[in-house]
């Protein structure tokens, strides 16, 4: 048990809660732990913990469609989108699809989109739309999605 307190951080015990932490120069880390007799909820290391909304750095997976303003699909995570009559109704659990992964905060994607993943939860599904300017700009002659306002359906599937 005191192994656990000590170098797990009394990870999956449930009588002991760490009040204090500090660490000593030249011993290395100080704990005090208050004992709880009636037990509570598991101590769980703040590294496995899983996490519960997208912040900076987490590795995502999403489901996702794309449309323009006059409801035209653009891109979507629905495996095969272009042969199927997919619209932004459709719903990713009648479908299979191929979750995008990648790590939220790096700016690979465009910014709308980070900005828009940004604190949802597992599970969450929202719609949202992207103006130009958080998109792929104003100058139609950089990119075909320049200067439209991009529309997406977005799902987050797993936060790691």
């Amino acid at each position: 048990m005191f192994t656990r307190l000590y170098y797990l951080e009394g990870h999956g015990l449930r009588h002991f809660k760490k009040v204090f932490e500090d660490v000593e120069l030249a011993q290395g880390p100080i704990y005090t732990w208050k004992i709880n007799w009636k037990g509570g909820e598991p101590n769980i290391l703040e590294a496995i913990k899983p996490k519960t909304k997208v912040s900076a750095g987490d590795k995502v997976a999403i489901d996702y469609i794309g449309w323009l303003d006059n409801g035209t699909i653009f891109d979507s995570s629905i495996k095969d989108w272009r042969n199927k009559s997919i619209t932004n109704e459709s719903e990713f659990e009648d479908q299979e699809t191929i979750p995008m992964i990648f790590t939220a905060g790096e700016g690979k994607l465009i910014p709308g989109f980070e900005e828009a993943i940004m604190g949802m939860k597992k599970g969450e599904e929202k719609v949202v739309a992207i103006p130009p300017e958080k998109a792929y700009g104003t100058n139609t002659s950089k990119h075909f999605l320049a200067n439209k306002t991009l529309n997406f359906k977005i799902k987050v599937e797993e936060i790691v």
